[in-house]
């Protein structure tokens, strides 16, 4: 349970900490039933602050991913909001453009389809897969 996994969460403050973070995946598209659900199976959610929370959605809503859409990549990928923008997300996006030719208009949409694409390494996994199809 939460207690095992995260149990940080109960240092934190409901007001200050908790229900900002609810209201915040709530904001994007999650009902609270699912919201609650995803919050108990990745509890470092609510462990991070919203507005590095808020700093990432803005990032993919950037990259074409509806704001409203967000909660649904969530439910697939609960750690895409914890993925740093700079060490992770932005090196995956520009290697899907540059190398694998995803145009850049289609990255919301692929970012939809398959939102576990942003948290696959681009050295380990991304470009190696890429080389080998390549060279098929």
């Amino acid at each position: 349970g939460i207690a095992v996994s995260a149990p940080g969460v109960f240092g934190q403050s409901v007001d200050e900490a908790l229900r900002p973070s609810v209201t915040f995946l709530r904001e994007l598209g999650l009902t609270r039933r699912k919201a609650s659900a995803l919050c108990v199976s990745f509890p470092q959610l609510l462990q991070s602050e919203v507005a590095k929370k808020e700093e990432t959605a803005a990032y993919l809503e950037g990259l074409g991913v509806p704001r409203e859409k967000l909660g649904r990549c969530l439910t697939s990928n609960p750690q895409l909001l914890g993925l740093s923008i700079e060490r992770n997300l932005h090196p995956t996006v520009e290697f899907l453009v540059q190398e694998a030719g995803v145009p850049s208009s289609k990255i919301g949409a692929l970012i939809l389809a398959f939102p576990n694409v942003l948290s696959y390494s681009v050295d380990l996994n991304l470009r190696p897969t890429l080389v080998f199809l390549v060279d098929e």
